[in-house]
């Protein structure tokens, strides 16, 4: 089969090299350019062509700021067999690695150029922005995943598999639903039905989920084995808001997990605005743009350690959580390869002025952002 790009390219795919395959299809490398990939679908339908045609009219309103550190991965050009049916698509490739790489320190020191909880306050606080540029043009992500959040070196956020995403279109006002969701991050009210037409609150639940996970090392704060009943996984338990921080009595305790300490008070309240409130009223879940600012205020007052320059806590907190962890023989965050132990703060995370007792506020100087 041929296929080609913009009506008159043909596409090689002889010398083509598979990155990956999910529900849908089948996602290649090009042999001639690493700046992009191709998608080809297992059922390439009249549908996916209307899908694209509306998903371009809707992405005239994104419009990010130009210094933001996040973005999506959108399909770029159609790919068409020798009939003209839509086969595949042509994206942008996404440089880094999966969120899930940040919720644990040895991944996490792999992935990023400053592994430090700092920078996963930043991550996290960019993930919530994306969400609410997607909300803002009415875009539902709906299949919310850390697979589906790629992170660079430098903790730049980027949305992949944007081909699932739920809209209308802005011209034919033809509904397209989300196509995928990730149960372990889907909303209560989405597991309960077949095929559900999602609105924005459904990726406010997921939302939090991933915060919780980037700020309390990977700890999912739906899983666990049941107290009581049959053991349905972590659907199971978001169907039945056992959620371990808010009712611990609805899951089997479990020894050395993060302390939900570490987390601001304003946080805190925003996952249970989310987890407790937010369960049966999906009204009342905290939305991106709350996360994203509280998120802004954490990592703008967290403070380092004068004992190890990679250990950051927030300001409330009143002592180095990690240093705490490391003399109770839990372990010290790892440095990069190569690092010191006391590293320069990375300007872009923190501002502040200097303080006292054993902790510091960093001084990015001026002109930082």
């Amino acid at each position: 089969m041929s296929l080609y790009l913009a009506g008159r390219h043909r596409l090689r795919l002889a010398d083509a090299v598979e990155l990956g395959s999910g529900a849908s299809g089948v996602v290649y490398a090009p042999a001639d350019s690493d700046k992009v990939c191709f998608k080809l679908y297992y059922a390439p339908s009249e549908d996916l062509d209307r899908r694209f045609q509306g998903m371009r009219r809707i992405l005239v309103g994104w419009t990010p700021h130009p210094t933001a550190d996040f973005d999506a991965a959108w399909p770029t050009w159609d790919l068409r067999d020798d009939a003209g049916l839509l086969r595949g698509i042509v994206l942008p490739r996404a440089e880094g690695t999966s969120l899930h790489a940040l919720l644990t320190e040895t991944t996490r020191a792999a992935a990023l150029n400053q592994p430090t909880w700092a920078t996963n306050v930043l991550v996290a606080e960019r993930v919530a922005d994306l969400f609410a540029g997607l909300h803002r043009i009415g875009i539902v992500i709906g299949d919310v995943s850390p697979s589906n959040l790629i992170v660079d070196r430098a903790g730049r956020v980027t949305l992949i598999d944007c081909d699932s995403v739920q809209f209308v279109d802005p011209s034919t006002r033809e509904r397209f639903g989300a196509r995928n969701v990730t149960k372990e991050y889907a909303s209560p009210e989405s597991l309960r039905l077949v095929a559900p037409w999602l609105s924005p609150e459904h990726d406010l639940f997921g939302l939090a989920i991933i915060v919780w996970q980037l700020l309390l090392e990977g700890d999912h704060p739906y899983e666990g084995k049941p107290a009581s009943g049959a053991d349905h996984g972590v659907a199971g338990n978001i169907s039945r808001a056992a959620c371990r921080p808010f009712f611990p009595e609805k899951l089997v305790p479990v020894q050395e997990r993060t302390p939900v300490e570490l987390l601001s008070p304003e946080l805190y309240g925003l996952a249970r605005s989310t987890f407790v409130d937010g369960h049966t009223a999906p009204g009342r879940r905290s939305t991106a743009v709350q996360w994203r600012d509280a998120l802004g205020r954490v990592r703008q007052s967290l403070l380092s350690c004068a004992r190890d320059g990679y250990h950051f806590s927030p300001t409330a907190l009143g002592y180095c959580f990690w240093c705490a962890r490391t003399d109770a023989r839990y372990g010290a965050p790892p440095a990069p390869a190569g690092g010191s132990a006391t590293p320069a703060p990375d300007r872009a995370l923190l501002r502040g002025r200097p303080q006292s007792s054993g902790q510091r506020q960093v001084d990015p100087g001026p002109g930082a952002p």
